[in-house]
């Protein structure tokens, strides 16, 4: 007897509603569960078909697959898109993945069931098995910040942005630049942090100042780990006079945490962040401005000429400007 979606939901300790969700593809499920599911469904040898209803209604879907969907950056790019693509007859659904190996097992179940017309991959390098998923079901795709040959891609140049907000600090007398990083290990591998740390270490060198490693603290992209970076920072012999976080989160966090210290900013310690997040100009960040509407706009364009004919390949990748945006929160040092 074939198996049924009760005893794919026993098996898994879960209801058959979430199976049934996991299985179509639905973002309401984590990604450790639905990896189970599908684990377990594949098993057991049960299928469900793909939903066929969008066909018959004439509108595509868009898998957007992104890390963290609920950092201001990934929620803001999924919003816009969303828009982007409603105005195109296309629906949208968001995807979250924790790892890479989260994320090839999602592109494989939701290609292998045509459950997408199209994909937009966000931030994350995919493995080589992922990306050959990705070339033989021939949907239309395209990349925001990482890519991979052959897929379009919409990017800054991070390296760049990154050495335009050390250089900030370094141009106002600061020597000792403590550095927030995202994550403490890298189940995703992001590239994006990387490059950023190369602009921080090429901005010190060419100004002729040393790299300090008890200077650079991981605070995982949020706001609590951003805080928690700057008072282990602060619990240095000797801090830092200004600080860089590699995102508006973290950078947000730390001066928090300056204040709950009763220090001063600008005055006692600069910071600056990353992405121009909506909070910043209401709390008078100085940060990277990168444009996360265009991203959203580009990447959508770059899957609707893929549904108009063209090939993902014959797309034209699109890099946009980044910008220093000066506020409240940097300063020269203060003399000591």
């Amino acid at each position: 007897m074939p198996a049924t979606i009760q005893d794919v939901a026993q098996r898994a300790g879960v209801s058959t509603a979430t199976v049934s969700r996991a299985l179509r593809g639905l973002p309401s499920v984590s990604p450790a569960t639905r990896d189970q599911i599908i684990h377990i469904a594949e098993e057991l040898g049960y299928d469900i078909k793909p939903v066929v209803s969008r066909l018959a209604r004439g509108r595509k879907v868009v898998g957007m697959v992104a890390p963290m969907v609920d950092q201001w950056f990934f929620s803001k790019l999924v919003a816009v898109a969303e828009l982007e693509l409603m105005q195109q007859d296309c629906d949208l659904v968001r995807y979250s993945v924790d790892s890479l190996q989260s994320q090839e097992s999602l592109l494989r179940h939701l290609l292998a069931r045509k459950l997408v017309d199209g994909l937009i991959l966000c931030s994350l390098s995919p493995t080589e098995a992922a990306i050959d998923i990705i070339r033989s079901s021939g949907v239309a795709v395209a990349t925001v910040e990482t890519g991979f040959p052959g897929a379009p891609l919409v990017s800054i140049d991070n390296e760049i942005a990154a050495e335009l907000a050390t250089l900030h600090l370094i141009n106002l007398g600061h020597q000792r630049i403590g550095f927030i990083t995202g994550m403490a290990d890298a189940p995703l591998q992001f590239a994006i942090p990387r490059a950023r740390k190369r602009g921080y270490l090429r901005a010190l060198h060419e100004s002729g100042i040393e790299y300090r490693a008890d200077l650079e603290q991981p605070g995982n992209y949020v706001y609590a780990g951003g805080a928690e970076a700057m008072q282990k920072l602060f619990g240095r012999r000797n801090p830092p006079t200004a600080v860089f976080a590699l995102s508006d989160e973290m950078a947000v966090g730390a001066l928090k945490a300056v204040r709950d210290m009763k220090l001063r900013v600008p005055e006692d310690i600069s910071i600056i962040g990353f992405d121009d997040n909506d909070i910043s100009e209401f709390v008078g960040l100085t940060t990277i401005h990168q444009p996360v509407v265009r991203f959203a706009e580009m990447a959508v364009q770059q899957i609707v000429e893929q549904f108009e004919g063209k090939t993902p390949d014959e797309v034209a990748d699109v890099e946009l400007e980044s910008k220093l945006i000066v506020r409240e929160t940097t300063a020269p040092p203060a003399r000591r």
